[in-house]
């Protein structure tokens, strides 16, 4: 990005503003890394500093410059490490429950369509590069299906100026996969993942693409990149987050379905077993609000495989707590419904005022409604059924006989 500005002056000016100083240490360390690691720098502005306040601002009156704020928003919006974006944006919700997002940053839409019309020469690759890539980025996150072929126009003129910048490809396999396009959306991925520097990312796209190759049942090209992916999780797994480490743990599952879907023999019957006592221990380790946040439904298909095998290992979620989702080996049932596992009596304290009395007292009031309906009235019989008649009779003759002699 050319610009007529003196970075080195930015960054010690006592009275400059920080988005704009932050911008300049990135520049700075872009000229210093000329090479392909350019996309790598990430910044110290959060999203709300930078793009929202300039929104916020009268109208007329920008705190940035088009091509500082649309930079700003590219490196947030897709210039990641996990390449889905690394910042919540603000969205207005439709009268139909649709999610609008476009309408919330006129002045960045303005300055990205402003960029794309006025640059003509060369120079200017980079700023048109971010600019169609912010403007298909906020299309996807406002998943309008309309709108998909308008995405994937800007991304493919973003790839067509950065053909080696791996976040564009993987962007693109995201679009394609939440278009039902699994074939499109895995070729993406593998471009991105051959191009991609970091190994922390590359972690990333083989748990993608391990998924990807799984739903095409290419089983044993699934089974190698899912493999190594686990590998690598070992070495990454002090730099994750939660939720990456939650992610972690949903492809592990993938693994086990894409073993039981492959072949049948001992081994592989060994190694499903792993690998699933392997995800539920660090399932287990994960805080409920992540779990509650990520999808689980490969860990139920995972379940229903492996309770073929040993349903022994399958029957772990019955183990589980229904308050701090842990899985102990000493469990209390709900004396009342009889359906609700604890595994103290904190929990079962702590569940009781969140809501659980309530949808206890209907479990009850099923459960007595069903013992009413199943009585059933049945007359006693006089003689008892199961009494042998020669051990009947024998008792009468010798009764009878006591009775003359006596």
């Amino acid at each position: 990005i050319k610009m007529l500005i003196n970075w080195n002056e930015i960054v010690d000016a006592p009275d400059c503003d920080r988005v704009l100083r932050d911008l300049a240490r990135t520049k700075l360390a872009e000229k210093r890394n000329a090479s392909n690691a350019v996309y790598e720098v990430r910044m110290d502005p959060v999203w709300e500093d930078a793009v929202e306040a300039n929104e916020r601002i009268g109208i007329g009156s920008d705190r940035l410059s088009n091509v500082a704020l649309v930079t700003i928003a590219c490196k947030y919006l897709l210039l990641d490490e996990n390449s889905d974006g690394c910042t919540r944006i603000s969205s207005v919700l439709r009268r139909d429950g649709s999610k609008d997002v476009l309408s919330v940053y006129p002045k960045l839409i303005r300055a990205c369509n402003k960029i794309i019309r006025q640059a003509s020469n060369d120079t200017e690759r980079e700023a048109i590069a971010d600019a169609h890539i912010v403007l298909a980025s906020l299309r996807q996150l406002q998943g309008d299906p309309r709108d998909f072929r308008n995405e994937e126009r800007d991304f493919k003129k973003a790839l067509t100026l950065r053909p080696n910048d791996w976040r564009i490809h993987s962007a693109i396999a995201t679009m394609y996969c939440k278009g039902d396009q699994i074939s499109l959306s895995l070729d993406y991925i593998t471009r991105a993942a051959t191009l991609v520097q970091s190994k922390k990312a590359r972690f990333d796209l083989l748990q993608k693409k391990g998924k990807l190759l799984s739903n095409l049942f290419r089983y044993k090209e699934a089974i190698t990149c899912l493999e190594q992916a686990m590998i690598d999780y070992e070495h990454f797994k002090g730099e994750l987050t939660q939720k990456e480490k939650g992610h972690a743990v949903v492809a592990q599952y993938v693994l086990c379905q894409t073993y039981a879907m492959s072949n049948q023999s001992k081994e592989t019957e060994k190694k499903i077993l792993t690998h699933w006592k392997e995800a539920e221990s660090k399932r287990n380790e994960l805080p409920p609000d992540v779990i509650n946040q990520i999808c689980w439904d490969f860990r139920d298909c995972a379940q229903m495989l492996v309770a073929k095998i040993q349903p022994r290992a399958a029957a772990l979620s019955h183990r589980q707590c229904c308050n701090c989702h842990i899985v102990s080996e000493k469990i209390m049932k709900c004396g009342a419904c009889g359906v609700a596992v604890y595994c103290s009596r904190a929990c079962q304290k702590e569940a009781w005022k969140a809501g659980h009395k309530q949808e206890c007292s209907k479990d009850k009031a099923t459960k007595v409604k069903q013992r009413k309906e199943q009585r059933i009235p049945v007359n006693k019989p006089l003689i008892d059924e199961f009494l042998d008649p020669k051990n009947l009779w024998k008792k009468g003759t010798r009764l009878a006989k006591k009775r003359q002699t006596g």
